[in-house]
């Protein structure tokens, strides 16, 4: 029986590889757990030690309980970013709405 999925697994990766194998593996399940959260992602990063998740600042957002990294203020508009920590992955978003 022919299948589709990836039979390669039993090859043991370089220690490079197993980094983005389980750094992807962590993205993975925070965006499944974010998109569960009603929360939407609008953008990833890949690469680092910690992969970074882009997603719009809303009402659920503020259940992740991020703490401001930096303020903005482009053209006298001021603007928050927010991060917050979640199964090895940075989430950051922005708002307007600096507290």
């Amino acid at each position: 029986m022919k299948t589709n999925r990836y039979q390669g697994w039993h090859i043991k990766p370089n220690q490079q590889n197993s980094h983005m194998m389980k750094s992807l593996i962590d993205l993975s399940k925070t965006m499944h757990q974010l998109i569960k959260m009603g929360i939407t992602v609008t953008g990833t990063e890949t690469g680092t030690r910690q992969p970074t998740i882009q997603v719009l600042a809303t009402n659920e957002t503020k259940k992740l309980k991020g703490a401001v990294i930096k303020t903005r203020n482009k053209s006298g508009q001021r603007s928050s970013v927010y991060t917050a920590q979640l199964n090895n992955c940075t989430i950051e978003w922005e708002s307007n709405y600096v507290y």
